[in-house]
C-alpha cells in the first residue's frame, strides 16, 4: 500500500509518540522514507513522530475519537517491521495498536483501509520496541542429502530466499520465507538415491515423509544393533556363570577324592572291611 497508520485499539485521552520508522526488511535494517507524515488528533505536528529523534514526541488528544500515526510514501511498499517508541507511563500509552495499509485501485473499488496485523500486549518501555508484521521463518535445512544450498538471501524472515541444488548441479529450485512459512520447493535430482531408485522430488512440508521414512529406518538399523550387543552382553553374563558353577562343581569333586585318598593311607584308619 501507499499509506500505513498504527491505531490505537483503545484510544487513551491522551497519546504520546516519539518515534515511529517504518522497514521495507525484517532485519528493520532499510528504512522507508516517507512522502509526508499523518496524524489525526487535534493537537501536535505530526512530523514530531518521525523525525528520528527521540526527544521529541507528538503529543496527540484522543479524547472522544480514534487517533492515529501513519505515512504517506510515493509508492505501494510492504511494511515488514516497525520500530516503535511511546510513552513508557501507562497514562500516555496504549498496549495494543491495529497496523493498517491503504489499498486502493484509483477507481474508488476496493480503496480503503485494511487490516495488516495487530500487536497486542506492548511493553511500557523507555527504548524504541521492535514490531515484526510478518512472522520469521524456521531455519531452512535441505530435506536430503543430495540438495545443496547454493544461494541465500537475508536471515530467516518475511521475504528471505534459499536456493536449493542437486549435489550434482542437474536442477535447482527456490523457496522464499512467507509470513512463517517456507514456499514449496518442486525439485527433481538425477541422482542414485537409497533402495536403488533415481531421482527425488521435495515439495514443500508436504513430502516431509521422506524424510521420516529415512530417519525411521535407521532408528530401526541402530535398535537391531542395540539388541545384538545386548544379547552378547547376556550371553557372555551366562557363559560366565556357567564357567563358575562348573568350576566349583570341579573343585569339589577333587576335595571329595582327597579326603578319599588320606584316608587309605592313614594308618589310624582301619582297612578290614566290616
Amino acid at each position: 500500500g501507499s499509506m500505513w497508520r498504527l491505531v490505537p485499539v483503545s484510544p487513551p485521552s491522551q497519546w504520546w509518540v516519539f518515534e515511529v520508522a517504518m522497514y521495507e526488511d525484517a532485519g528493520c535494517r532499510s528504512p522507508l522514507s516517507p512522502r509526508h507524515a499523518a496524524a489525526l488528533s487535534d493537537s501536535g505536528d505530526p512530523e514530531l513522530a518521525f523525525d528520528g529523534f527521540e526527544g521529541t514526541v507528538l503529543q496527540s488528544s484522543c479524547a472522544g475519537f480514534s487517533c492515529y500515526v501513519g505515512m504517506a510514501f510515493d509508492r505501494a511498499v510492504d511494511v515488514k517491521c516497525i520500530r516503535f517508541l511511546q510513552s513508557d507511563s501507562q497514562q500516555y500509552a496504549v498496549d495494543a495498536v491495529r497496523l493498517e495499509e491503504w489499498r486502493g485501485g484509483g477507481n474508488g473499488v476496493g480503496d480503503g483501509w485494511q487490516l495488516a496485523k495487530t500487536f497486542d500486549d506492548l511493553p511500557l518501555s523507555a527504548t524504541p520496541v521492535t514490531l515484526l508484521v510478518h512472522d520469521d521463518c524456521p531455519v531452512f535445512a535441505p530435506p536430503h542429502t543430495w540438495y545443496l544450498i547454493t544461494e541465500s538471501s537475508g536471515d530467516v524472515g518475511d521475504g528471505a530466499t534459499r536456493t536449493v541444488s542437486c549435489s550434482d548441479g542437474s536442477a535447482s529450485s527456490t523457496t522464499t520465507c512467507v509470513d512463517g512459512a517456507w514456499s514449496a520447493i518442486d525439485l527433481t535430482c538425477s541422482l542414485d538415491q537409497p533402495g536403488g531408485s533415481t531421482g527425488g522430488v521435495y515439495a514443500g512440508e508436504s513430502d516431509a515423509s521422506k524424510g521420516s521414512g529415512a530417519i525411521l529406518a535407521v532408528c530401526g538399523v541402530l535398535l537391531g544393533l542395540l539388541l545384538i550387543l545386548v544379547g552378547v552382553r547376556v550371553w557372555k553374563r551366562h557363559l560366565r556363570v556357567v564357567t563358575r558353577r562348573q568350576a566349583e562343581q570341579d573343585a569339589d569333586w577333587g576335595l571329595g577324592l582327597k579326603c578319599i585318598d588320606e584316608e587309605r593311607h592313614d594308618p589310624n584308619v582301619s582297612q578290614d572291611p566290616v
